[in-house]
């Protein structure tokens, strides 16, 4: 999954939904949305909004490299700094 989230993150979540644990959905939607930080920040937090997956750590990091860009993206959501 990690890998087809690099090229394909849409699909690597949808395929997430297939999976009849939730727990195990859950831990995989984290999963992409984690290897999507590898390539974008911004890409990773949008698509894991929606799955309601863990970006806390993935604003931290983005703060702490490009601070402009991510408190852009948190003022533009209306989210506070974790």
């Amino acid at each position: 999954m990690a890998t087809l989230a690099t090229t394909d993150p849409e699909l690597a979540m949808t395929l997430t939904l297939q999976i009849p644990d939730n727990a195990l959905t859950w831990i995989t939607q984290q999963s992409v949305v984690n290897a999507l930080a590898m390539k974008s920040h911004r890409e990773a937090c949008k698509m894991g909004t929606p799955y309601d997956c863990d970006i806390q750590s993935i604003i931290k990091d983005w703060l702490r490299v490009d601070t402009a860009h991510a408190e852009e993206w948190l003022r533009s959501r209306m989210l506070d700094h974790y």
